[in-house]
């Protein structure tokens, strides 16, 4: 399938189609569709669909530049998307400021990334984390980072093939403290996870 994929920024997309509304619905519905097991039972699919959709007409052009979606090049589907963040840029609008991820110099951060179920295990995963290395590099960052829940195994072993690894020192002592330190979410949801902050640093190859 890797080789029908097409990887465009949302900002791209927004200038070559003329049904945007329809475009935000796509993306609301592949991220709703991705996190809502994850988000059960404090939040609904509609629910996560709909403050995709309006986090995403908040954000910035900037951010929508450095916002990658995966499409088939034949059916014309949505398969994943993957947003970046870097110095200066708005963190996550769905979170309160005041605890949002702020990147340091050089430092790109992947605030999110969701593949398709239909997707899985066809190597959009893997485009996708290839086209976020390389934007990270062609502006020049040393590293890129991303948060994973403790309990997405699957997740986190394809970050370690592609060279992530856990920071240790973000790791908490307990489950409460890692809820409350490290991830936003009401104590149903958590159920003992926490979310792992992993790093890759980038060379020039």
């Amino acid at each position: 399938m890797v080789e029908t994929i097409e990887i465009i920024t949302f900002a791209e997309k927004l200038k070559v189609i003329d049904d945007p509304e329809t475009l935000y619905e796509n993306y609301g519905a592949l991220v709703g569709d991705s996190f809502s097991d994850k988000a059960a039972p404090c939040f609904t699919q509609s629910c996560i669909n709909e403050d995709t959709v309006r986090v995403l007409k908040k954000s910035s052009d900037d951010k929508k530049s450095v916002c990658a979606l995966a499409f088939d090049i034949e059916s014309g589907e949505l398969l994943g998307n993957a947003q970046l963040q870097f110095e200066g840029m708005e963190g996550n609008l769905s979170l309160d400021a005041s605890v949002r991820h702020k990147c340091k110099p050089k430092e790109c951060y992947l605030e999110q990334i969701s593949v398709s179920g239909s997707a899985r295990g066809k190597g959009v995963g893997s485009k996708l984390l290839k086209w976020c290395d390389d934007m990270a590099l062609n502006r020049g960052c040393t590293e890129i980072t991303l948060e994973v829940l403790s309990t997405n195994t699957g997740a986190k072993s394809l970050y370690e093939r592609k060279g992530y690894q856990v920071d240790p020192s973000t790791i908490p002592d307990g489950p409460i403290d890692g809820c409350i330190t490290r991830f936003i979410h009401c104590m149903l949801i958590c159920r003992f996870d926490y979310a792992v902050f992993m790093r890759k640093p980038l060379v020039n190859t």
